[in-house]
């Protein structure tokens, strides 16, 4: 079975993205215990600390990034399209910050999609799917062309990503 956004719908808004099987799925929440390399963040930013299990590297770069993390897991307390968005806005900044306090220059979007991918599935967010979706349906036309559209495109490409992941370690 495949579950595809925005399925039904002819607004323009909603985009046919991905497919996600059940496997895939029930296969993210094992992601959730992953260290960031598996989702091919540079090592300067993985900040590992020389741990030996790729749990143990996950906890401790989890530890530094909590901030985003801890924005990521309410998100699905905002009832907004444009309250969701501000806080994906928010937890690129804070990414950008852990980044900017290590002595490195603000991330870039090769850097900062994989950090949101991995941020995402160790915040073990509910059904992101329907996140995604509820923000493309919910959130004005004109506010995709502003900021709120990069934070939109941002999460979308993240949420790609972490299925990208999931499919990959399944296949292994």
């Amino acid at each position: 079975m495949s579950v595809w956004l925005g399925q039904g719908h002819n607004d323009s808004r909603t985009l046919p993205l991905f497919p996600v099987t059940r496997d895939a799925r029930r296969h993210s929440w094992h992601l959730a215990d992953a260290d960031p390399a598996m989702f091919d963040v540079r090592p300067k930013f993985c900040f590992d600390g020389g741990k030996a299990t790729r749990k143990e590297r996950g906890d401790e770069a989890e530890r530094v990034y909590k901030d985003a993390i801890s924005l990521l897991r309410s998100m699905t307390l905002q009832r907004t399209g444009r309250h969701k968005c501000a806080v994906i806005a928010r937890v690129m900044h804070a990414l950008s910050k852990v980044a900017e306090a290590q002595g490195s220059e603000a991330l870039g979007a090769e850097d900062l999609m994989p950090l949101l991918a991995w941020c995402l599935a160790r915040s073990r967010q509910p059904a992101l799917l329907a996140q995604l979706g509820f923000i493309l349906i919910a959130l004005p036309e004109r506010l995709l062309n502003e900021a709120d559209g990069y934070t939109v495109a941002s999460l979308t490409s993240a949420v790609y990503a972490l299925q990208q992941v999931a499919k990959d370690a399944q296949a292994e």
